[in-house]
C-alpha cells in the first residue's frame, strides 16, 4: 500500500499550524489568503482549504486559537476561542455548552452540525473587519473596491495603477487648484520642494481664419474679436511646475522616457483641466564626480548635459508637459529635440543662481 504524499506548506503557514496561539485571528486569515492567493479569499474558494470552528473546551482562553490542524485532505482547521455556536464564549444556554463539551458520539455529531454554521459565522466576521480596512482589498485579486476607487478618480472605464488610487479623493474633486496639485506631487515624489507658477504666458495658434465681410459673431471688430496675425498671447492657459533642487540621479528617473516620469505626467494630466498646459522645471544639483562620454544613453543634450562652462550651483531643466504623454514614442522625443523650437514645444537648459 503506497503512502500518501502531503503537500508541503509555506514556512509561515507551517508555523501557524505549529504555534497557533502566537497569531491573532485577523493576522492568521490574512496569512492564509496571501499564501494561497490562487484559491481566492475567505468566504469564497478558500473555504475549500480552510475551516473555522469553535474550540469545545470550557476554559479561559489565552489566545484567539486553541489549536490548528492540517488534515490528510490538505485542509487547515482552526479552532477559535471566541464567539461560535458552542464553546466558552458561545451565546447559548449553559446546558448546550456542556453537551458540546462532552467527548462522546452524540456530542461529536451535534458539533459537526453546528460547524456548518460556525464557519460561515467566522467568515462573515472577518469580511466585516476587512470591509473597513480598504487597503486589504488591494492585496487580493478582488477588483470590486479597486473599481470603486477608480470610478471616484474618474477612470472607471480604464485600468489604473496603484499610484492613481492613492489620490482618488483629490483627483475626483470638483475643483482643481494649485494646493491640490502641489499636494499630489509632494506625496508622489516624497519631497516638499515643489512650487507652482501660475499665469505663464504662451502663444496660441489661431486655426480659424474668418473671411472679410462675414457677419458671424456680430461682425469682425479689430481689437474686440479679431486680431492681426496667426497667433495670440494667452496668460491664463498655462502653469509651470518647479521641482527641486534634486540630485541628478533623481531627475533622471523623472524624465519622460522613465517609468516614474510617465507616472508623474499621468497624475498631472489627470488633475489638470484639458485646456490647461504645463511645463515641468527641475532644479538640478550637478554631480561634479559624474562624467559622461559620447554614445552613452543618458548623455542627452539639453537634459543631462550642456555646452559651455558651468559656474553656478544649480541649473534648470524645462520639459514641456506633452512630452510626458504615453503616446509620445521615443522617436518623437528624438525628433523634437533635434527640430527647431516653436513656442513652448522645447526643452531648454540654463544656469541659475542658487535658490535660498
Amino acid at each position: 500500500m503506497g503512502t500518501q504524499v502531503r503537500r508541503q506548506l509555506p514556512d509561515i503557514v507551517q508555523d501557524l499550524v505549529d504555534n497557533p496561539s502566537q497569531y491573532g485571528f485577523y493576522q492568521a486569515i490574512r496569512i492564509l489568503e496571501q499564501a494561497w492567493s490562487r484559491h481566492g479569499s475567505l468566504g469564497g474558494e478558500l473555504d475549500r482549504w480552510v475551516k473555522l470552528i469553535p474550540a469545545p473546551e470550557i476554559s479561559f482562553p489565552a489566545a484567539d486559537f486553541r489549536r490548528c490542524e492540517y488534515g490528510e485532505d490538505f485542509k487547515i482547521t482552526l479552532e477559535c476561542n471566541f464567539m461560535g455556536l458552542y464553546g466558552v464564549d458561545a451565546a447559548v444556554p449553559h446546558y448546550l455548552t456542556e453537551v458540546t463539551a462532552r467527548d462522546d458520539e452524540q456530542s461529536d455529531i451535534f458539533r459537526n452540525f453546528l460547524d456548518i454554521f460556525s464557519h460561515r459565522f467566522y467568515s462573515l466576521f472577518y469580511q466585516v473587519w476587512k470591509k473597513y480596512n480598504p487597503a486589504l482589498f488591494l492585496e487580493s485579486d478582488d477588483t470590486g473596491y479597486r473599481n470603486c476607487l477608480s470610478a471616484i478618480a474618474g477612470r472607471a472605464a480604464e485600468s489604473t495603477g496603484g499610484e492613481e488610487l492613492a489620490y482618488a479623493g483629490v483627483l475626483g474633486g470638483r475643483n482643481s487648484n494649485a494646493d491640490g496639485l502641489k499636494g499630489i506631487i509632494r506625496e508622489f515624489l516624497d519631497t516638499s520642494k515643489v512650487g507652482i507658477e501660475q499665469f505663464v504666458s504662451r502663444w496660441v495658434q489661431l486655426d480659424a481664419i474668418p473671411a472679410l465681410g462675414t457677419r458671424q459673431y456680430g461682425g469682425l471688430k479689430l481689437g474686440d474679436n479679431t486680431v492681426i496675425g496667426a497667433r495670440v498671447l494667452d496668460k491664463g492657459g498655462k502653469i509651470r511646475l518647479h521641482i527641486g533642487p534634486l540630485s541628478m540621479s533623481r531627475v533622471l528617473n523623472l524624465l519622460p522616457q522613465k517609468k516614474k516620469g510617465t507616472e508623474l505626467g499621468e497624475l498631472i494630466k489627470r488633475y489638470l483641466s484639458p485646456s490647461l498646459t504645463y511645463d515641468v522645471v527641475f532644479l538640478v544639483i550637478p554631480d561634479k564626480s559624474w562624467r559622461l562620454q559620447l554614445g552613452v544613453t543618458q548623455a542627452n543634450l539639453g537634459w543631462t548635459t550642456l555646452l559651455g562652462k558651468f559656474d553656478g550651483e544649480h541649473y534648470t531643466i524645462t520639459i514641456p508637459g506633452p512630452l510626458y504623454s504615453r503616446r509620445v514614442v521615443k522617436a518623437d522625443l528624438q525628433a523634437q529635440q533635434q527640430s527647431p523650437a516653436q513656442d513652448s514645444d522645447y526643452v531648454k537648459i540654463e544656469t541659475e543662481v542658487a535658490v535660498a
